[in-house]
């Protein structure tokens, strides 16, 4: 049976600190310098319960953020770099992208599909990017409003007049900005009946997910809409259904044939990665601390807040016992959440093509492209007071100069976060098939050691 994962269990230490990187002679200079947040959550399976949790209020909760990047000397080998912290983090597997001046400069992938397999990882494998796609399913919703089919003020009441009378009456209001937003009042936590029936999975996506959000909208709104930002798939879903409303098709189709075909995103699909029961994609992991049933703890962590820590040999049999004694721990599964909330984290692809897709947004601004440049300025600014975009969290960083976009998302059994530097047209993607914080801590130092080396030496195309 799978188990469908839920919610971020917070981490009640808000600050994780980066322990030491394995290194060998010529990473001897390599120091973590990462800084507040370990991504926005930190996965942790809650058995009836969903894929993430964020912190409820208006403010701006934490996002993996190194402030100051892990400075990795310029002749750092990738796949070293990666293969050390996988091994402190104990993961199966560990993959990175790099994007610089546009372009793909780096690629590597270490480690194993499935802990128990001897079968390695590849550049070319699908990783779950978890909440990832709520920054494609904004984009897809962008398209639509560019082409007159919805707007951003849309209300949930003009898009679905069959629900009069059915929804709370302050939901009626609700924009589409507002939902792509978290600001729409939906709850972090949805109904529990309609998450038992979402299980079930009766009837196509597309029923389903109308089947739930009408379950949702039912019930009042967590807080009043527009007064406070609660992060919410359930939001999500309510967007997807109105997209699948104006647009006659369900969202895995449309966004399918709107985005993932017109950037090549080939390997794009929905739900756990390659065949059931076979080993021909990364199955996803967790480890038993990172397992806690209807477990909730909605506050966020804050991972690797200005930790400089030392630096070991790569060669300490200790270490690399332990690690491999750690790395036996992690479970093997091929779990998702039900397609009822797919709009809000149930993509799956190679990282090559989620980098396309962060090319997209790099070069927006600037030179439009699938959307104008306005557009792409609106998903990118968000409302006065937060700091959560349109799918994208937006911060402040000294090594992007200026604004760095980033979203990260599990499904607890996956980890993958997403750093984009519009200004410097610099893109980092970083994942991993484990859930729980030692991934979003390992990705968050992997992508800190990529933006030092990739910012501290000229592009060459790989």
């Amino acid at each position: 049976m799978l188990h469908f994962s839920a919610l971020q269990a917070w981490l009640d230490d808000p600050m994780f600190g980066v322990s030491k990187i394995l290194a060998a002679g010529v990473m001897a200079s390599l120091v973590l310098l990462l800084a507040s947040g370990s991504g926005l959550g930190q996965p942790v399976l809650a058995a009836a319960e969903q894929e993430e949790s964020h912190r409820e209020d208006g403010g701006k909760a934490a996002a993996s953020s190194p402030s100051n990047a892990t400075r990795a000397a310029p002749s750092a080998d990738t796949p070293h770099v990666l293969e050390t912290i996988r091994r402190q983090y104990a993961l199966p597997a560990l993959a990175v992208v790099v994007v610089k001046d546009g372009r793909i400069c780096d690629r590597a992938a270490l480690g194993v599909r499935k802990v128990g397999d001897r079968i390695p990882v590849t550049t070319n494998d699908l990783f779950h990017i978890g909440s990832c796609t709520k920054a494609m399913t904004a984009t897809l919703a962008a398209l639509l409003i560019e082409e007159g089919n919805l707007r951003w003020d849309t209300t949930i009441a003009e898009a679905f007049p069959d629900l009069n009378g059915r929804i709370d009456r302050q939901y009626e209001t609700v924009t589409v900005e507002q939902l792509l937003t978290h600001r729409g009042g939906c709850p972090n936590q949805p109904p529990s009946d309609a998450w038992r029936r979402a299980w079930k999975q009766k009837g196509t996506p597309a029923e389903q997910r109308r089947e739930f959000i009408g379950a949702v909208l039912a019930r009042p709104p967590a807080a009043a809409p527009g007064t406070k930002m609660i992060y919410s798939n359930q939001g999500y879903s309510v967007i997807g259904a109105m997209l699948e409303q104006v647009a006659g098709e369900s969202w895995e189709d449309l966004i399918t044939r709107r985005l993932f075909k017109p950037l090549g995103m080939s390997s794009a699909g929905f739900g756990p990665p390659g065949t059931l029961g076979k080993v021909d994609q990364p199955w996803g992991h967790k480890r038993n601390e990172s397992v806690e049933r209807g477990f909730d703890r909605s506050q966020p962590s804050r991972a690797g807040r200005k930790s400089r820590e030392g630096i070991a040999t790569a060669d300490e049999t200790g270490d690399r016992d332990r690690s491999e004694a750690r790395l036996a721990e992690a479970r093997p599964d091929q779990i998702d959440n039900p397609p009822a909330i797919g709009p809000g984290g149930r993509v799956h692809c190679t990282l090559e093509d989620l980098a396309r897709f962060t090319i997209m947004h790099l070069d927006g601004e600037r030179r439009g492209g699938l959307l104008r440049p306005e557009t792409f300025r609106r998903l990118h600014s968000p409302p006065s007071g937060f700091d959560y975009a349109c799918g994208w969290r937006s911060v402040r960083r000294d090594w992007a100069r200026g604004q760095a976009l980033t979203h990260d998302g599990s499904n607890t059994a996956w980890y993958v976060v997403m750093w984009l530097a519009p200004e410097i047209r610099f893109s980092v993607v970083i994942g991993t098939n484990m859930g729980g914080s030692d991934a979003s801590r390992g990705c968050d130092a992997a992508a800190g050691a990529m933006i030092g080396k990739w910012l501290a030496q000229p592009t060459h195309e790989q």
